[in-house]
């Protein structure tokens, strides 16, 4: 074998160990993004390059955020409420706005630079693609009647429902997630009645079904249509699930009786939350490598004092975002893998770099 081939073999074999012992163990800084001194935050959307949105404070002003560099940036007031839920790389900010005291009159929102602009009379946005796209729910008057909806420069575009309830009052849509695909997830009503987690694509809406019990909801979908959300199972009880738009599979528990999945990348990592058997705390989780892993375990000195409560968003970087208590107090919080990929890769470049020198040097003999 060649020198130079040698170098290249052993790079890639120490770019997959080290790979795969980060997966087998990772590893999470921790980042506060109020700092630890709001009086509540919560961070609910992270883009591709690491920005990330949500909000701070709490009725009647409530505010959005948006977090980058290091810098906590609050939307102005201008004499209403804000939250964001979703953030892309240009960081335009899915979210709602409501000029008052109550979010049961919010108005679905697209975001730029703190500034909102509204997408409909009532209703709620819940996510927001690199093209800027923006998925979310819209209702004929507050609390009633939702409807799933896509926004783009095109307008406004209703998805539809799966079925007609018995009850019309009960026939509805949501709108969750949506990727850079322009595929959407969420829920919906069913002619039985009971809502029934949903894909959206090429124009039509198909029932993602259940784990067994009555209801799903579907709350993520990465780049390459992974999905998770949660179903009821035959017991009532419900668990996160993860599917790839076929069947659910049921990602179990840390323990206790129910999870959610809330988000889901393109390795297919999906964080969320769970209860603990015989807690009273639910517990963030990750769910990787078939393995679900409460997210408090994997954290080094910077989470003293945490307890991680809900995991929302993860990117394809693995950096996930989501509340957890501390000093008694709800508090938006970032992960960041240690070592970071990219940390990992010039690790093991470099000692193959090394390997090649050091062959390179080898005295001749005779």
């Amino acid at each position: 074998m060649s020198d130079r081939r040698l170098a290249a073999v052993s790079a890639a074999c120490l770019l997959a160990w080290f790979s795969t012992t980060a997966t087998a163990a990772p590893r999470y800084r921790l980042t506060a993004l109020d700092g630890g001194t709001a009086a509540t935050s919560a961070a609910r959307g992270i883009s591709a390059d690491g920005k990330v949105t949500g909000s701070i404070g709490e009725a009647p002003s409530l505010a959005g955020f948006v977090y980058e560099g290091g810098q906590l940036q609050v939307f102005p007031s201008s004499g209403g409420q804000s939250y964001g839920a979703d953030i892309n790389s240009r960081g335009q900010v899915a979210g709602a706005y409501v000029d008052g005291s109550s979010f049961e009159a919010g108005q679905p929102a697209r975001f730029e630079q703190g500034q909102p602009q509204t997408l409909g009379t009532y209703g709620w946005a819940s996510a927001i693609n690199e093209r800027g796209q923006v998925a979310g729910t819209l209702s004929g008057q507050p609390g009633s009647h939702h409807r799933a909806f896509v926004h783009d420069e095109q307008g406004m575009r209703m998805l539809g429902v799966l079925g007609e309830a018995p009850d019309p009052y009960y026939t509805t849509s949501e709108a969750r997630d949506l990727n850079d695909n322009g595929q959407v997830v969420g829920l919906s009503s069913t002619t039985s009645g009971d809502n029934h987690a949903f894909l959206y694509e090429n124009g039509s809406m198909r029932d993602l079904g259940t784990l067994g019990g009555r209801w799903s909801v579907a709350d993520g979908i990465s780049n390459n249509g992974r999905i998770t959300g949660s179903a009821a199972l035959a017991d009532d009880s419900y668990h996160a699930f993860l599917s790839d738009g076929g069947a659910l599979h049921d990602l179990g528990t840390l323990g206790g009786g129910y999870s959610w999945g809330e988000a889901v990348n393109a390795r297919g990592q999906v964080v969320g939350w769970s209860d603990v058997y015989n807690e009273n705390l639910d517990r963030a989780f990750l769910f990787d490598d078939g393995q679900m892993v409460d997210l408090n375990s994997l954290l080094d000195a910077t989470g003293r004092g945490w307890t991680l409560t809900a995991a929302y968003d993860i990117n394809d970087r693995g950096q996930i975002v989501g509340t957890g208590l501390f000093n008694g107090s709800q508090h938006a919080f970032l992960l960041t893998p240690v070592p970071e990929p990219a940390t990992i890769a010039l690790s093991a470049a470099g000692l193959g770099l090394l390997a090649l020198r050091r062959r390179t040097r080898r005295p001749a003999t005779a």
